[in-house]
């Protein structure tokens, strides 16, 4: 009732929400549908009922966007990233009882934090809300799990689909289609309306693109540039300075790091997330992802002076330039623009694009998307000197791109065996499945060899042979053609014999086909628990163990390596099954045991016992203490 612009989809999604008990409610927003207004109201409501709520997203830059408009600062607990959330919740005592965790863009949540995450939620007997796009941008890990309980909802899921964004009824139904896969009607729609820009060349097109952009620069837009990969991201960057360079809207002396040029007036974004740069008297630190502008070079001391648009004046010091953290923004990936919005959305696709790129790109924009491609069917000055880089193709191909989709899936979609892993994996400890790999990759030692790369270079080989020997002159030497015809009869000969391995090989896999089955489950499950293992090292050593590493380290470069040893040592002593008696010496044989005899065994007691060094942790074991 206080909030009577809410639309009727969003004022239901507000209701769904606060009234369900699902343990993971997925929520569905597509770009411009008002997810973010929506979600605020969704928090209001947990504030005035005195109901724990708080917020968080995979990136620093998403996370600080859902606390400033999604009214996360009226909580006990501001937004933060999913990475922090979880280093708190495992070494402190949790969440309150019934908390509310809301995930934004969640398509990016990886399936291991998004576990982790639940199980700290089920402690506390609360909730998780997930919001997001399944078509968006997905996770860079092992993920897919937010897009599968989206579709697992069917007709019960939470959407928003409202298009807010886009003025232009055309863009509207241009990424409807797209959305809906029929991405030739949606560049049709597009160009149609002169929003595709072709070029000759790539540099042409980067041209193109740079010079549009400054012009509405001058008419007062601050929309970044967007591109796919990196490579464009650079190019197009280079192209915008020169141009501000001309105008002199960059001014004083240049201070190059990292292969850089910063100039007073550059407009540079974050690549890394540091915690201790931050404006003095203020908690918000320099984020990937946080856009600001250079105001003082300090050549001598290697440092700038960036006014950040919200987190203030910071002094950049020389070890994150150093380290390539800080450049140029006039250019962004999609990755970088994923959640902002545009006025007009510049975009500079390639044949190398994907689904989620495009789509990120193409609904960034109030006024709508302007794309600008290389095509073959541009004429071309026939003195032009073409490249690699500035290879020319159709819009067929960038059509054809955006229908490759890259957002991952979950294993459950592409692995029929998993029933079956899981089983093996909850049931059989990690020293078990070794050794029973073990034996099966002995009976698979039959196998005959993969000669598939045999049959193809020879084949080639003999391909280019038949080409030369029809191309010889009529006066040519015997011998050249006597020997041109050995060669070949030489290859006739490998790739009979390679084709006799193949089909061997295959009868063998077809006739032992259980085995094979088998084998591939019991790797799977291997792996399962090692990665069980590894993600908390910890809990799977016994207590002696743990003390004799001591505690873990607060500096991260510490923590890093100690992680490593504890890490290594509970994944060598399960898959060795070394029991938890004490070493008759010390060193690192009190916590791996004897070194063993056993090749492969001893590989993986050294790299523990490396690892162990390398960590500086144990240091009593290391004068023969008894634990």
């Amino acid at each position: 009732a206080s909030r009577p612009e809410l639309s009727d989809e969003q004022a239901v999604m507000v209701e769904r929400v606060c009234g369900s008990d699902q343990f993971v409610l997925p929520v569905e927003g597509r770009p411009g549908a008002g997810k973010t207004y929506a979600t605020e109201a969704v928090v209001a409501a947990h504030v005035a009922g005195s109901v724990q709520i708080l917020g968080c997203a995979v990136s620093a830059a998403a996370a600080a966007e859902l606390e400033a408009q999604a009214g996360f600062a009226r909580s006990v607990t501001p937004a933060t990233t999913v990475a922090k959330l979880l280093w708190d919740l495992d070494r402190f005592d949790g969440l309150a009882a019934g908390t509310v965790v809301v995930v934004d863009e969640a398509s990016m949540i990886g399936t291991r934090d998004l576990s982790r995450l639940a199980s700290h939620v089920e402690q506390a007997e609360g909730r998780i809300v997930l919001v997001g796009d399944p078509d968006q941008h997905g996770s860079v890990d092992a993920g897919g799990v937010f897009a599968r309980l989206c579709t697992d909802q069917g007709d019960d899921l939470v959407r928003l689909v409202e298009n807010r964004r886009q003025d232009d009824h055309v863009d509207r139904l241009a990424i409807d289609d797209y959305r809906n896969g029929m991405i030739t009607d949606a560049l049709q729609r597009l160009d149609d309306a002169d929003r595709i820009v072709r070029s000759a060349t790539a540099g042409e097109s980067f041209d193109a693109m740079a010079a549009d952009w400054y012009a509405a620069r001058s008419a007062g837009s601050v929309d970044p540039m967007i591109a796919g990969p990196n490579s464009t991201r650079r190019a197009l960057n280079e192209r915008a300075r020169v141009l501000l360079k001309a105008a002199g809207e960059l001014t004083g002396d240049a201070m190059w790091v990292s292969g850089r040029e910063f100039m007073v007036g550059d407009e540079v974004v974050a690549r890394r997330n540091a915690r201790n740069l931050h404006a003095a008297g203020s908690k918000d630190f320099v984020k990937n992802g946080s856009v600001g502008t250079v105001e003082k070079l300090n050549p001598d001391a290697g440092e700038l002076t960036v006014r950040f648009d919200s987190e203030g004046t910071i002094r950049i010091p020389a070890r994150y330039l150093n380290a390539g953290r800080l450049e140029h923004g006039y250019a962004r990936t999609t990755y970088g623009v994923q959640g902002h919005t545009h006025d007009v959305a510049r975009y500079h696709p390639t044949d190398a694009s994907g689904f989620e790129e495009g789509y990120v790109a193409v609904t960034r924009g109030r006024q709508g998307a302007r794309l600008y491609v290389v095509d073959g069917t541009v004429e071309v000055d026939q003195d032009t000197h073409h490249t690699r880089a500035t290879e020319r193709h159709a819009l067929d191909d960038i059509t054809t791109a955006f229908g490759r989709r890259r957002a991952n899936t979950m294993a459950a979609e592409s692995s029929p065996n998993l029933d079956r892993i899981a089983d093996l994996a909850a049931t059989r400890t990690l020293a078990e499945l070794h050794a029973r790999s073990g034996e099966l990759d002995r009976q698979l030692q039959q196998l005959p060899g993969d000669a598939t790369h045999v049959i193809e270079e020879a084949a080639s080989a003999r391909d280019a042979l038949l080409v030369r020997q029809r191309l010889l002159d009529v006066g040519e030497p015997d011998q050249s053609r006597d020997g041109l015809q050995r060669r070949i009869d030489h290859l006739d000969r490998r790739i009979a014999s390679a084709t006799s391995q193949q089909d061997r090989r295959e009868q063998w896999l077809e006739e032992h086909a259980d085995l094979v089955e088998e084998r591939d489950v019991v790797h799977g499950a291997e792996r399962a628990v090692e990665a069980r293992i590894r993600q908390h090292p910890v809990a799977h050593l016994p207590s002696n163990i743990v003390a004799a590493l001591g505690p873990e380290p607060s500096l991260q470069r510490e923590r890093r390596a100690w992680s490593a040893a504890a890490s290594a040592i509970a994944v060598h002593r399960h898959r060795y099954g070394v029991d938890d008696g004490r070493a008759s010496v010390g060193g690192a044989a009190a916590l791996l045991g004897e070194r063993p005899v056993d090749v492969g065994e001893r590989v993986s007691w050294d790299d523990a016992a490396a690892k162990l060094t390398e960590a500086r942790v144990g240091t009593a074991l290391e004068s023969g203490a008894e634990l």
